[in-house]
């Protein structure tokens, strides 16, 4: 592999602290990689601000943080304006602007060799017009939830196919996500799939034993891509004929939490459920050392990294097989896949689990060794061969 060099802008929207999954931790990761490639790296996060008076020359901050130089950029919210008509994600037109100009005010003082956006919409839209204006190339990561809210959103459909044929790379989680780009516009041929990665500790939790209540998990940011309410369901049936215990680690989102209260009254599965805050990285693993299975129930997922966490810790996984999910785990190998949005399917791998003499170590075992092959070193030689391609060639 020959060395990479060069300088490349990261554009991401506002990131927050990283935490073992979504978006922040994935892209926290990634440009980590990319700096150690050799490569002069600049981090652009771009943050939507309602404030009254946002100006091109005095809208960037910039730091230099471990090796790479971060820039916060801030882009204005028209008063009046309400978006592109309906679509509650899309952004007004000056916004979108905004955006676009800030970043070619930093290209013209740094002239990046290359942009790499972590988002469709509206990093990856607005780099595909920048780069190609520029004569450089682009790369579109397709992250989180991206996908699903513009493949569905007449309103950011057109847009987001203008991102796609711009892109000089599309890069996907796994291949069910590749197929739903292509349904988009047609990225197969310059699209390439680059897994996530895990770091599988020294020792996994090879003492685990079998524990009375069953204790069940599940973690993230609980909007109804989640799937939550399926759960909650599925532990109400269960724990009618077992001793069993929810353990919830994250947020429930704004949007969700009227759904998510009256689904616990319904269900009646407050006094097993137990709702904690999102966790650090650090106390994952004692988390994950006080369960007995981790479920994911998901109906829209792309490669969620809480999973292979949960994987590599030896915890048995059972999980809806949407996204990549199906890429991940081997049914009745490593973890058990059901059908996504159907209650009695959780109901009935939660209690083969917990019928199982070992109270599924099995899966456990077998899903440490899986989380193996999923190594960062593996990803990042993947990022470096694509870098290559662009930058090298």
């Amino acid at each position: 592999m020959y060395p990479v060099t060069g300088k490349v802008c990261i554009v991401t929207p506002e990131l927050h602290l990283p935490d073992w999954s979504g978006q922040s931790g994935t892209t926290d990761r990634i440009t980590r990689m990319v700096r150690d490639m050799g490569l002069e790296v600049h981090l652009a996060e771009v943050v939507i601000v309602d404030e009254p008076i946002v100006l091109l020359d005095e809208n960037r901050e910039t730091a230099f943080v471990d090796g790479l130089t971060c820039h916060r950029i801030k882009a204005g919210r028209p008063g009046n304006g309400v978006g592109l008509r309906n679509a509650p994600d899309s952004l007004h037109p000056e916004t979108l602007e905004m955006i676009f100009q800030s970043l070619q005010i930093l290209h013209d003082e740094e002239r990046f060799d290359l942009f790499h956006a972590f988002s469709l919409y509206p990093g990856g839209f607005i780099t595909g017009i920048l780069s190609k204006a520029a004569g450089v190339p682009s790369i579109i990561a397709i992250v989180g939830d991206d996908l699903s809210r513009c493949l569905f959103s007449p309103e950011l459909l057109g847009v987001c196919r203008s991102g796609l044929d711009n892109a000089d790379r599309i890069v996907t989680p796994g291949l069910d996500v590749l197929t739903r780009a292509d349904a988009m516009a047609p990225v197969k041929q310059k699209g390439r799939v680059i897994y996530g990665s895990v770091e599988v500790p020294p020792l996994a939790q090879e003492k685990r034993q079998r524990r009375k209540p069953f204790r069940v998990g599940s973690a993230g940011v609980f909007s109804r891509a989640k799937g939550l309410p399926y759960l909650l369901k599925a532990v109400a049936y269960v724990k009618a004929q077992s001793s069993l215990a929810l353990d919830l680690a994250g947020t429930v989102t704004e949007s969700e939490k009227d759904v998510y209260e009256e689904m616990v009254i319904r269900t009646g599965v407050g006094d097993v459920l137990t709702l904690r805050s999102p966790l650090r990285i650090e106390e994952t693993r004692t988390w994950f050392a006080s369960l007995d299975l981790f479920i994911l129930p998901s109906i829209s997922e792309d490669c969620p990294q809480v999973l292979l966490e949960a994987m590599a810790a030896g915890l048995p996984c059972v999980a809806s097989r949407t996204g990549v999910v199906g890429e991940i785990i081997e049914d009745g190998v490593s973890g058990i896949l059901v059908p996504f949005g159907d209650a009695m399917a959780l109901v009935n791998a939660l209690e083969q689990v917990i019928s199982m003499p070992d109270g599924g170590l099995r899966f456990g075992a077998a899903a440490r060794e899986r989380a193996l092959l999923f190594s960062p070193a593996r990803e990042s030689q993947a990022w470096q061969t694509l870098y290559s391609e662009l930058l090298n060639s």
